[in-house]
C-alpha cells in the first residue's frame, strides 16, 4: 500500500467518505456563499444556508462525471500496464 500511495500522492479518502456523500452532505455542511454555479461549503451553523436541491442536482451530476472520468483513467493505466495488475 505504501508504494501505491507514493506513486499517487493525490490519493485522499476523505472525498469518498460519508461526509461528502450526496445523501448525507447536508447533515454536516451548509452553504456559506454561492453565485449559483460555484458553492463554498463549511460546517453547518447559524451563518450558513442549508444545502439546497439545486446544489444536490449539480453535485450529483459533477460527482457522476468525475467517477466516470476516474474510472476511465484507471482503466487506461491498467491496460497500459502502469501501476501493475493491482489497479485492474
Amino acid at each position: 500500500m505504501t508504494g501505491r500511495l507514493r506513486r499517487n500522492p493525490q490519493l485522499d479518502l476523505l472525498p469518498y467518505s460519508k461526509l461528502f456523500a450526496p445523501d448525507t452532505i447536508g447533515d454536516y455542511l451548509g452553504i456559506k456563499w454561492t453565485d449559483g454555479s460555484a458553492f463554498l461549503l463549511t460546517w453547518s451553523g447559524p451563518d450558513t444556508t442549508p444545502i439546497t436541491s439545486e446544489f444536490l442536482e449539480i453535485y450529483r451530476k459533477r460527482l457522476a462525471s468525475f467517477c466516470v472520468e476516474t474510472q476511465k483513467r484507471q482503466q487506461e493505466r491498467c491496460f497500459a500496464g502502469v501501476g501493475g495488475a493491482s489497479f485492474c
